[in-house]
């Protein structure tokens, strides 16, 4: 295990609204939290066939290129402001947005893009990478709580393909995530021996903790009232021995707990979250298996997440963002 004391102002994390009989997938955003909400999703009959980006020394704006099934094509509405240059991405049609890097530093107190770098790939082929779009700064910055970050490590967005942006905009590009389909995400099998990872909550609190996964999953303590207060995880081992994780969150509250079966093993977690004193946290949570899915703990709130863990994978790598609260936690698989 290890424990860093560090604060971001940016956050991350991953929901799952349900939009009419189809799910999309919300991955994000990074950055701060200034400027207004925006987002925009392709209709069904359309594709996201390119990516606008005005920068200069920050990443001023984001824009789509959308095309339909006609050949028709038209830009989506320019979230951000009108300095810097103008570049564009193209996507084909034989070709998917494969992954994008956002780069994040603090500018007057709150944090901003600086920099975006975007990938697509053909079905099985090579990535391509644009270029620097902006800047990815390479001198630390610290926080209005006296934190240092190191702005030269980039959140890393791995996604099967988008059908729309997400995040924050006023005369810059304060943050930006991706949208993808149920149907993009079942189409697009991630290759053997991979590591995926998902994210969800956000990234308040004082301790990044680390754990890593010799066997499987096998218990989750659960500390909860109107929202989860903290979370602990046991590794059942291939040797019998088994090794708890430390409660990551804080005490009291209630407690329970779910215990996996020997032949049982997780596919997904699933729940809500919630903003609570400008902060992302969990505020409920149920886990899903290949047998059952558990109670819920915790209180509903209207924004859902589904962070699953691919199929013929398992739990590797486990983060955590806590205090006394539990905020947010993002697992990798392989």
């Amino acid at each position: 295990m290890i424990r860093n004391i560090v604060r971001f102002t940016a956050f991350l994390f991953f929901v799952f609204p349900v939009v009419a009989s189809a799910k999309n997938y919300w991955q994000g955003p990074a950055g701060g939290t200034g400027g207004n909400y925006f987002s925009k999703t392709v209709a069904s009959h359309e594709r996201v066939c390119g990516v606008y980006v005005r920068h200069a020394n920050r990443v001023d704006a984001i824009q789509l290129k959308i095309c339909d099934q006609s050949g028709n094509s038209y830009r989506s509405q320019r979230f951000g402001g009108s300095g810097g240059d103008e570049s564009f991405f193209p996507i084909s049609s034989n070709e998917k947005m494969s992954r994008m890097l956002v780069y994040v530093s603090n500018r007057n107190g709150s944090s901003r893009v600086y920099g975006l770098r975007l990938y697509k790939k053909t079905v099985g082929g090579s990535s391509v990478a644009s270029p620097l779009y902006g800047t990815a700064p390479n001198m630390p910055w610290i926080d209005s709580n006296g934190n240092l970050h190191n702005s030269t490590d980039p959140l890393d967005f791995r996604v099967p393909g988008i059908i729309g942006v997400w995040g924050r905009a006023g005369g810059e590009l304060n943050s930006i995530g991706l949208v993808f389909s149920k149907n993009q995400l079942d189409n697009s099998p991630e290759p053997a021996g991979s590591l995926v990872g998902g994210s969800v909550g956000g990234l308040g609190g004082n301790f990044l903790e680390t754990f890593r996964f010799e066997g499987k999953i096998c218990r989750v303590d659960i500390r909860y009232g109107a929202r989860i207060r903290a979370l602990r995880f046991k590794d059942c081992r291939s040797n019998g021995s088994a090794v708890y994780t430390p409660f990551y969150g804080g005490t009291g509250a209630s407690l329970s707990n779910f215990t996996l079966r020997s032949d049982e093993y997780l596919t997904a977690i699933e729940g809500s979250m919630t903003t609570r004193d400008g902060e992302v946290r969990l505020s409920s949570i149920k886990f899903v298996t290949n047998q059952r899915v558990s109670v819920t703990y915790g209180s509903n709130t209207g924004r859902p997440f589904r962070l699953e863990i691919p199929v013929g994978k398992s739990p590797d790598l486990l983060l955590t963002r806590s205090g006394n609260r539990f905020h947010g936690l993002r697992l990798f698989s392989k």
